[in-house]
């Protein structure tokens, strides 16, 4: 007889023999307490095995697997039983010529892993939404080896034991059903009664004739309706009109040109430029160096007249129409012959070894001097004698006194009561109520003082140049006057 328990699913199965002779003696098995309470099992296939293979087979199996199978075997030969001598008959006498009887019992093992599978569990949560499902723990299934044990005697089943060893213990899976209400509420907006819009054009002398834009957007009108819902677990359980407002239509405004596309116009203008010439003409009754303007130049040019296309404003072909050539006008200049006291630059020029340096300013109203650009340290020198009547380094005005934009300067009045100023010095080499005579170095270019640009750290030299004046007494004040007049001529 054999058994299996319908209550696990089968998922290995190893069965093994074991067969012995025994004599035919009585034999103690071991037996189930109530075989009717274990569960019949599937029939296994069998397999044959001798002894020393039985254990060849359980040693393997051990090493390459975690399940194991225990066999055993109970093999044993009884003896028939002997009569005592005062029980002796004719019958014994005839047993002993007979050939014993031998009991065959055997031992049979069946390992079985079984499936039992998780149980779903359900726990109501006030946490989470209702209807909502969480699962709260994951089902493992159990793994169970199942150990049968059957005892045959003569094939014949005598006995079936069977133990169950608890591999891996069963998870339920617990899912939380959700009870809790979730009530929200929100504003929505619906529109109804829509109203087209209506397109109005307008006309634009600024643009062009195939140009056209929208200034305004159409939009259409609409009646639009505001309700509070009202959700039980996102799910609509009422609405209430709050408002309803009525938008009127916004018309579509499309802006159209009217200027020409093509238009046309005459252009005059002066091309290839000549450069006037300059003559000079000397005059003995100005003082000496000094120059007039007798003619102003004027340069020549051709002058041509266009006829002129354009385009949406873009020129796309001209067409001389007229043409003519204007010559230049040639730059007269009168230079004073005139000789008093010699006037020398106020620097070194080449008449005097030096450099003639150009005027990077010219006298203005806004700008009452003459500034040269002489070489930072070169000598600057006396126009023509007098006495110092200023000397000052740099630093010795405050910034609120003009006298500060100067720096480093020198002031010589002359003996018919001219002055001239000698400002932004490297140094001076003369002192207040010293007697200069003209071409003396009285100091060192320099640019001290306010010069554009300033010196840096990078470029200490930075603005260097003689900012030059010439003062005359007019009344009781001093007037400034271009230095031009006075300064001999150079080129």
């Amino acid at each position: 007889m054999k058994f299996h328990d319908n209550s696990f699913g089968r998922r290995e199965r190893k069965t093994v023999f074991l067969s012995f002779l025994a004599a035919a003696t009585a034999l103690q098995l071991t037996s189930c307490a109530d075989n009717a309470q274990i569960p019949e099992l599937p029939p296994a296939e069998q397999t044959y095995v001798s002894q020393s293979e039985f254990f060849d087979l359980i040693a393997s199996e051990t090493t390459a697997s975690s399940q194991t199978t225990q066999t055993q075997t109970a093999q044993t030969t009884v003896p028939s039983p002997v009569v005592p001598d005062t029980a002796v008959t004719e019958e014994t006498s005839k047993t002993e010529a007979e050939t014993e009887k031998v009991v065959s019992v055997r031992t049979e093992i069946t390992e079985e892993i079984v499936t039992e599978a998780f149980q779903t569990r359900y726990e109501y949560s006030a946490d989470h939404e209702k209807g909502t499902h969480v699962q709260k723990q994951k089902g493992v299934d159990g793994k169970i080896k199942v150990t049968t044990v059957t005892t045959y005697e003569n094939d014949t089943v005598t006995d079936v034991s069977q133990t169950r060893e608890i591999l891996t213990e069963r998870v339920d899976a617990v899912v939380l059903i959700g009870m809790k209400i979730v009530r929200t509420e929100k504003m929505e907006n619906q529109t109804t009664n829509v109203i087209p819009f209506e397109t109005v054009y307008t006309y634009d002398d600024t643009r062009y004739e195939d140009e056209r834009n929208v200034v305004t957007t159409g939009k259409n009108g609409y009646t639009l309706q505001t309700y509070l819902i009202t959700y039980e677990n996102n799910k609509e359980i009422s609405r209430k009109l709050i408002s309803s407002s009525v938008f009127a239509p916004v018309n579509e405004v499309i802006r159209i040109g009217t200027k020409p596309i093509v238009t046309e116009k005459t252009e005059t203008v002066k091309e290839n430029p000549v450069a006037y010439t300059t003559r000079y003409e000397y005059d003995e009754t100005l003082d000496y160096g000094l120059k007039k303007l007798k003619t102003a130049g004027v340069n020549g040019y051709t002058e041509k007249t266009y006829q002129i296309t354009y385009y949406k404003g873009n020129e796309s072909s001209r067409e001389i129409i007229s043409e003519k050539t204007v010559a230049p006008v040639e730059e007269v200049i009168i230079i004073g012959t005139k000789k008093e006291e010699t006037y020398y630059m106020p620097f070194r020029d080449a008449a005097h070894g030096g450099y003639n340096y150009p005027v990077t300013q010219s006298f203005s109203s806004s700008h009452r001097a003459l500034d040269f650009g002489v070489w930072y340290g070169e000598p600057i020198c006396a126009i023509k004698s007098g006495t110092v009547i200023a000397a000052y380094n740099e630093g010795y005005f405050s910034t609120d006194n003009i006298l500060w934009t100067y720096g480093t300067y020198v002031v010589i009045e002359h003996d018919d009561g001219m002055r001239s100023y000698y400002a932004h010095l490297k140094s001076k080499t003369v002192s207040v109520g010293q007697r200069v005579s003209g071409g003396q170095v009285i100091g060192y270019s320099g640019n001290t003082g306010r010069v554009n640009p300033a010196p840096t750290a990078s470029d200490p030299l930075a603005g260097t140049h003689l900012h030059f004046e010439i003062r005359i007494k007019q009344g009781s004040s001093y007037v400034t006057v271009d230095p031009r007049k006075y300064l001999p001529y150079w080129n």
